[in-house]
């Protein structure tokens, strides 16, 4: 893993590539909520700093906490947010089977490796941050396996 983490680091100081590091994630066993009103009282439990949410007939960012979801923004699609403890939370929509939840952390002691990358925000100034999990595999080479929302930046 150190060889990997030596050659990386000198192509990035030619190509600027993200740092990359040795760790990984840990993630809670996803919970199913079936029902609307089961979610909506998760989601008043949950820390939830910043991030973005996608309903049907709205999107937003969002910095001081989840807005109040409004009915006629539709059904709640997407949600990826972290809170102040550092644990990041992403709900998905499954149709009839209802939302999926996942609750995961960066794990330092993992065993692969992770990067930062930020990507634009449609619509508005500043940058969504994601942190990217990636696996040595024998024979791919080095997969990407789990990203996790980490914040938003301003520019």
């Amino acid at each position: 893993m150190n060889a990997l983490l030596n050659a990386y680091e000198r192509l990035t100081e030619k190509e600027n590539l993200p740092c990359l590091r040795a760790g990984g994630f840990q993630q809670e066993e996803p919970v199913t909520y079936a029902h609307w009103e089961a979610l909506r009282s998760a989601l008043a439990t949950l820390d939830l700093a910043q991030g973005w949410l996608q309903c049907q007939s709205h999107q937003q960012l969002f910095c001081q906490g989840l807005p109040e979801l409004q009915p006629e923004w539709g059904v709640l699609l997407h949600l990826e947010a972290i809170g102040g403890d550092g644990v990041t939370t992403e709900i998905r929509y499954q149709g009839e089977q209802g939302w999926l939840q996942y609750r995961l952390k960066d794990h330092a002691d993992g065993d692969g490796f992770s990067d930062t990358v930020e990507h634009l925000a449609h619509g508005k100034k500043g940058k969504l941050r994601y942190q990217r999990y990636w696996h040595q595999d024998s024979e791919q080479g080095c997969i990407q396996v789990r990203s996790r929302f980490i914040g938003l930046t301003e520019d």
